[in-house]
């Protein structure tokens, strides 16, 4: 995948130049999704930069900001993996990108369980987790109700 091309198809799907010098939100959105596609697969920011003319420190701040995207930039970002055929993970949601490396942690310690323990993992301690978490979330809920409503 070349930068041009991603730059062009990514105009194709927001339907404007990204490129473009504008402050609006999907337009800044579209330049995130362009450079963390980028920087995921490879290139470096000088690269970038000839492409869509944003700065070494810009390309930082998009990339690093990433997770503020709407869904329907998720799904360029997605689009554009499939398009490309590119080696990278789609993105089911932001929280999987946030929490996504902790949760395959968890899992591949989990795969390495016997049946018997992971049935006892999920009866005796998972559930009575979720189940404290549910009633935290719950008692959090009627104290915030109650601050509000005075």
């Amino acid at each position: 995948m070349k930068l041009s091309e991603l730059k062009y198809v990514l105009d194709e799907l927001y339907g404007f130049d990204i490129s473009a010098r504008s402050r609006k939100r999907e337009y800044v959105y579209a330049r995130k999704v362009f450079i963390t596609l980028a920087r995921d697969y490879g290139y470096n920011w000088v690269d970038m930069h000839h492409v869509i003319d944003q700065k070494h420190d810009e390309c930082i701040y998009h990339y690093r900001t990433f997770h503020v995207v709407n869904p329907m930039d998720l799904q360029h970002y997605n689009t554009c993996i499939d398009y490309f055929d590119l080696p990278m993970e789609k993105i089911p949601s932001m929280a999987w990108r946030q929490n996504g490396g902790l949760v395959q942690n968890m899992i591949e310690k989990m795969k390495e369980m016997s049946a018997r323990d992971l049935r006892y993992f999920d009866r005796n301690r998972l559930d009575v987790f979720l189940k404290k978490v549910k009633e935290a979330k719950y008692i959090e809920n009627m104290h915030n109700e109650q601050f509000h409503d005075k």
